[in-house]
């Protein structure tokens, strides 16, 4: 390894990858009907309190949208919010 992996997190490849997540919405589909099939495994799992739908999520790309890019709760109500709603509605 070149260098370490928090380094990558922040190059514009997974910026723009991200943000394809957070802004197409037919991925945002695929995304929700994959957590459809894990809530419905787990369903009736009395231990089980919550899922995490995306571990830290970066949202759009700050090279596209440099305007709209504050860290940290970047872009929640424009950009993540309606991608985690998609998901919500599918695994309710």
């Amino acid at each position: 390894m070149k260098e370490v992996f928090f380094k990558y997190y922040f190059t514009k490849a997974v910026g723009e990858n991200s943000e394809k997540i957070f802004t197409l919405e037919n991925i945002a589909e695929e995304f929700a009907n994959f957590w459809a099939i894990v809530v419905t495994y787990f369903k009736d799992e009395p231990n089980v309190i919550g899922y995490e739908i995306i571990n830290e999520p970066f949202g759009v790309s700050p090279y596209n949208h440099f305007k709209d890019f504050v860290w940290p709760g970047v872009q929640n109500d424009k950009y993540i919010m309606p991608f985690y709603k998609i998901i919500n509605d599918k695994i309710r």
